[in-house]
């Protein structure tokens, strides 16, 4: 999918979508406030947000933190792959993988919750890749795309 989007393609809907209703769920009231968390550009949030263009993989990588949200979840938000192609069902982590490793983040006494959320998110970055990277159990041996390099 490239970068620019006709504002009829509902791939850019959604994410317009998308992308206005995560920010008003973290609190950023205004394309600026996303801006300065994330160092995009006000007018390129605001061209995502308005005229059906959406990110490149190099922008979600910036949008990950402020987001709240690993760039496999992003890219299958923005219509770069479809949860198939990430071999995700949900925007949720399985309790089971993620208990351990969050618990000793958050108990961690040394961390700053700044640090601490920071950890979190990429912690479950890492998870998701690693999802995306099992071979799908109905296809033994199926061929999936390398996410991390692009090819595919």
């Amino acid at each position: 999918m490239s970068a620019v989007s006709d504002a009829t393609d509902p791939t850019a809907v959604r994410w317009a979508e998308f992308l206005g209703e995560r920010m008003q769920v973290l609190g950023f009231e205004a394309n600026s406030d996303l801006a300065r968390a994330t160092g995009v550009p006000d007018s390129v949030i605001s061209r995502w947000r308005t005229t059906g263009t959406t990110p490149s993989i190099g922008q979600l990588r910036r949008l990950q933190g402020a987001l709240q949200m690993s760039l496999v979840e992003l890219l299958v938000a923005a219509g770069h792959l479809s949860a198939e192609e990430a071999r995700i069902t949900s925007f949720t982590l399985p309790e089971r993988l993620s208990r351990g490793t969050r618990d000793a983040i958050s108990q961690d006494a040394v961390l700053d919750d700044d640090l601490k959320h920071l950890l979190e998110v990429q912690y479950d970055a890492m998870v998701a890749i690693a999802i995306a990277r099992r071979p799908v159990e109905d296809a033994p041996g199926a061929a999936r795309p390398d996410i991390l390099s692009g090819s595919g």
